[in-house]
Order: C-alpha cells, then structure tokens, then sequence
C-alpha cells in the first residue's frame, strides 16, 4: 500500500495556527514513536506562534530573520539531556547516601557528647563533694587547733626583702629589698617565679603599695623617693618621682578615692600629694612629731589620718580641715609605734609597738579610747596587717630566747572578732632565721605572704576566720 505524502490541509492543518509549546511537544511525541516527517510547508508568521519553513522548526519570528532546527538535532539534544538527567539522578542519589551517612555521624557525636556530658557533671558532682568533705575536716581541724600552718613556698632571695605589695587580684606580688630593687613575681606560676626588675631606687624600698585599682604601684624608700609605676604596661615603667621629703620614706597610704597619696618620712613630717594632676603635686605638710613617723592609717571616709612614730606617739589627724590639724595625742605605748592598721568599718584602729604590745583602739567617738591592750609576751613587734573582713589580725613579732639560745621569729594570727576580751592567738607561722619585715594578706585572708631579714620569701595558707 502507498501513502500519500502529498499536502492535504485537512490531514496537515497549517502549523502556524499552534502555539509554539504545542507544536514542539507534537514534533517530540512524532520522531519518538517513528512518524514520518512533516513535509515541507511555507506560511505566514503569526506573532505568538512558530510556522514551519522546509521541513524545520522555527524558533525566531521571522521578522529577525529565521533559525532552524532539524528533527535529527532535536532527537539529538533530547538524548544528550536523558544522559545527563541520568548523571544527575546518580549525583544525587550519591549526595543523598553521603548525607545519611554524615547524619549517622553527627547522631554517634551528639550521643557520645551526651556520654561525656553526663560524665563530667558526674565529676563535677563528685569533686564538689569531695571539697566540701574537705572543708569540714579542715574546719574541724581549724576549729580544734589540729591544722597547722602550711607554708605553700619559700622563694630564697640573694638580697633581703624589706617590703611586699599585692595586685587586687592577688596574680602578682611584688617586693622591694635592702639594694632598692622591686621585683614582680606571677604568682599564678606554681611555685611564684620573677617576672621582671625595676632598679629606680638606690637604698632600701622600705613600702610598696598599690592602687585600689591596680593601674599604679607607688614604692618608698631610704633614698627620699617615692615613685610613681605604670602597671598597664607588660613591664612597669615609671610615671612620676615625688621629692620633697628630707628622710628616708617609712611608709604610704592612699585616701579611699585613690585622689589623695600620704607620706611619712625620718624627717618627722607627713606629706600629702594630689594624684589628680601629672606629675603629682604636694599638697600641705603635716608637723606634728618629734622622731622619725614610721606608719600611717586613714579612716575610709577621708575625715581622719593616724600617724605612728619613734617618739611612742599616736597624732590624730583632721583631714576635713583646709591647714593640718592634729586633734589628739595617743601616748598609751611605751616604745616606739612600728605599725597601726584600721578596720574597714572605722570602728578599730590596731597599734603596734617596740614594746611588746598591741593596742584596740575604739574609733566610734572623736577621741579614740583603749578598746583592749594585750601584751603579745615578745621581745619586740616589727608591723602587723589586718584582714580585710576585721576579724584577724597579724603580727611579726621576735622572741626572746632562754638559757643561750638565741631569738626566734614568728607571725601571730589572733583572732579579734571580740571588743572587750583579749584577742585570742589562734595560729603561728614558724620557722624564720631572721625578723619577719612585711606582711600582706590575700583578699580572703586565706593566704599570708611575708619577707624577713633571713632573705626569705614564704607563702602560707592558714585556717580560713
């Protein structure tokens, strides 16, 4: 049977009057399932719509000009994209696999962090029971006198040590020596180790203290000078050196807003400085003793400043008052004041002396009055530190020896939580060869850090107040 190719406008309607989407679809479906080709047909171009010119399809308006696609290269294209749809599938289905796999791990991590997790709360749980198991036996030691001092490290010195200051944050301490040297140690570093030197000074470093907010270190010494350190920086570098007085400088304190820096010199006088300014000025000189004045303590609120000397006086100062003014006279020691420390209430000044005792004094009414005096039984006492929540106080103090033996050192802990009984020695650092020159305390009191004569830098840790 022969067909018919000839063109018969019923059987062949014109391809110009179908949408372009359907015409390529039909010519799809057509090669696909083997029809024979569409035979060549010329029309007029309708806007929207595709026409057939020889045999091929047209994918422009003709109004461009034409471009023509063969049936073969259509078959052609359609198979390459099967092939790669195909690779696409495959990458796919490949990604998927990865993916489960990744998602297997992470659920095997997320159920090993689990693991872990509950674990070391475990730990966490069993370490804070154990300390609290720790600190009742330790309490109850303490309590019952069984717990002796413990003396965390002995740094050995080839210069004697004279003076001690500690950062707010208790990292880094810092001591001056008999040569004039500061050194900084890191006491995060288990034992402490040096991290550096500041030679300024050319004799003793007889105090070192440093602001409240651990910016500056101030140092006092036997050559006249007090000078002003930077602590920003990585190694302190020097701000200012305050001269005027005509003596060694025995000690500093600072006024509670850190505005105000005191002195007291071998020259008798007590200088004020004004921090506010830089370098620092001198403010006003206080004149009120007859011997070298080797401590001070001022009260929180700025109104008063206590000033021991060797000449066994107490000055009381007014420092509300625009001239110096010296309101009264504690003369209740027999020797010479080495040290006065206050509470940080206002309530108790503390007064050590060359004589043995120590000194409560009431603060609560103008003039001081004697709370409690107790004899320490020593030979002599060389400077005393108060903890800071008031309930402790230390002090360096020599003993005399018995039948020959020469004299021995120690720092008493007494516990003056009472104001009308005599405080109670509850521990003693032993062991020193030589008179124990500079205490300090850690912030909470649990830790005692000293210098001696014996070129001996000892750390301890005593009972907790």
């Amino acid at each position: 049977m022969t067909h018919n190719r000839g063109h018969n406008p019923r059987l062949h309607p014109p391809l110009c009057h179908v949408p372009a989407r359907m015409m390529m679809y039909s010519l799809s479906v057509m090669m696909l399932i083997g029809c024979a080709v569409v035979p060549p047909v010329h029309c007029v171009e309708a806007e929207g719509f595709v026409g057939i010119v020889d045999g091929g399809l047209v994918l422009e308006p003709p109004s461009n000009g034409t471009v023509t696609v063969s049936g073969l290269d259509l078959l052609a294209t359609l198979s390459s994209l099967k092939a790669e749809n195909a690779k696409l599938e495959a990458h796919n289905s490949q990604l998927q696999t990865t993916t489960t796999q990744l998602e297997d791990k992470v659920s095997q991590v997320e159920q090993s962090n689990a693991q872990l997790t509950s674990a070391n709360l475990k730990l966490t749980l069993a370490n804070e029971e154990q300390q609290a198991r720790f600190a009742h036996i330790e309490a109850w030691l303490c309590a019952s006198g069984s717990l002796p001092p413990t003396a965390l490290a002995a740094l050995h010195e080839e210069r004697v040590s004279v003076s001690i200051g500690l950062s707010p944050d208790g990292q880094v301490m810092f001591t001056g020596d008999a040569s004039g040297i500061i050194t900084g140690w890191n006491l995060t570093h288990k034992p402490p180790i040096k991290l550096y030197e500041l030679s300024e000074h050319t004799d003793v470093v007889h105090k070192l203290l440093v602001s409240s907010n651990g910016t500056k270190l101030f140092s006092a010494s036997k050559d006249t000078m007090i000078k002003v350190w930077d602590l920003t920086e990585h190694v302190p570098s020097l701000l200012a050196q305050l001269t005027g007085h005509m003596g060694a400088v025995r000690s500093l304190v600072l006024s509670s807003s850190g505005q105000r820096l005191y002195s007291a010199s071998n020259d008798h006088t007590i200088q004020e400085w004004g921090l506010a300014s830089a370098p620092p000025t001198m403010l006003r000189t206080f004149a009120g003793h007859s011997d070298a004045v080797t401590s001070l303590a001022i009260t929180h609120d700025n109104t008063r400043m206590f000033s021991g000397s060797l000449d066994n006086d107490i000055v009381v100062w007014d420092l509300t008052q625009s001239t110096p003014t010296a309101i009264d006279v504690l003369g209740d020691h027999a020797d010479s004041v080495f040290a006065l420390a206050i509470s940080s209430d206002n309530t108790r000044l503390y007064s050590a002396s060359k004589d043995g005792n120590v000194i409560m004094w009431d603060l609560s009414s103008p003039v001081p009055t004697v709370l409690v005096s107790w004899d320490t039984m020593v030979q002599s006492l060389s400077t005393v530190a108060l903890s800071q929540q008031g309930n402790r106080l230390l002090t360096a103090v020599t003993r005399p020896g018995e039948q020959g033996v020469s004299s021995t050192f120690h720092v008493q802990v007494w516990d003056v939580t009472s104001t009308s009984a005599s405080p109670k020695l509850s521990q003693e650092l032993s062991g020193y060869e030589g008179i124990v020159t500079s205490i300090d305390l850690s912030q909470d009191g649990r830790q005692v850090y000293t210098a001696a004569t014996d070129k001996m830098i000892t750390i301890w840790s005593i009972c907790p107040e």
